[in-house]
């Protein structure tokens, strides 16, 4: 289960790639054109909105195309840097803050999972979950990390809470927080199976549609996170 689940992963986002990628070439998509929400892209497509998440991130990357919080995606005109185009903000913070917002926000996005999560969301979270499992390299266990709590983000079907998450994840990629975190994970195999373990409470609790248990699981988890890097 563990290679095939990430393998259909990578294949899922690799689809949604050359599915826009080739929009963008055919004219079907563009520039400055705004891009179907990404609901409807998964729908289109035929996979999870995490897929389409996280293609959007490669393709942003590639500066393809450009995001506006609250406003959607946008096909990148040919020849501007991204420098010159509205991206994603640069959010100065500190990782002590960083888990204080995390703690005020995903624990209600937990509890929003229970309510509002279609059967396809909570298949997509549980799918992000399994394929973090064998996983060794710290920075590849960072983005998958960073995948199922942005499945779990999406779930909530609340854009204005998604635009939210937006800030945390921007956050969440800032060069000393990523430090930090595979200072502390890079060779921390037990931590590994921990936060296994606590995303696998988080999905039973979600299958289960028990609201304090997600809230629970998602406060402990959160909890466990601040003190590996921490201390406190």
């Amino acid at each position: 289960m563990r290679g095939p689940t990430a393998d259909m992963l990578q294949k899922a986002e690799d689809a949604v790639r050359a599915y826009i990628v080739g929009a963008i070439t055919r004219g079907d998509f563009r520039p400055e054109n705004r891009l179907p929400p990404e609901r409807a892209l998964a729908e289109e497509i035929g996979v999870s909105r995490a897929a389409v998440r996280q293609a959007l991130t490669v393709l942003e990357a590639e500066n393809r195309i450009h995001r506006h919080v609250g406003r959607g995606t946008f096909v990148s005109a040919p020849g501007i840097e991204p420098s010159h185009q509205a991206r994603r903000p640069v959010i100065d913070t500190s990782p002590s803050k960083l888990l204080e917002a995390r703690n005020v926000l995903e624990v209600r996005l937990a509890e929003l999972v229970v309510l509002n999560a279609t059967e396809k969301d909570l298949r997509a979270i549980r799918d992000a979950a399994e394929a973090m499992e064998g996983i060794s390299d710290a920075r590849d266990f960072e983005r998958a990390d960073a995948a199922f709590h942005r499945a779990i983000a999406y779930a909530c079907h609340n854009d204005l809470l998604i635009g939210a998450y937006d800030l945390i994840e921007a956050a969440r990629e800032d060069p000393e927080w990523i430090k930090l975190k595979i200072s502390k994970n890079q060779h921390a195999e037990k931590r590994k199976d921990d936060v296994r373990r606590e995303h696998a409470r988080l999905v039973e609790a979600f299958e289960a549609r028990d609201r304090d248990e997600a809230a629970g699981a998602m406060q402990s988890h959160l909890q466990a996170v601040r003190i590996n890097l921490l201390g406190f």
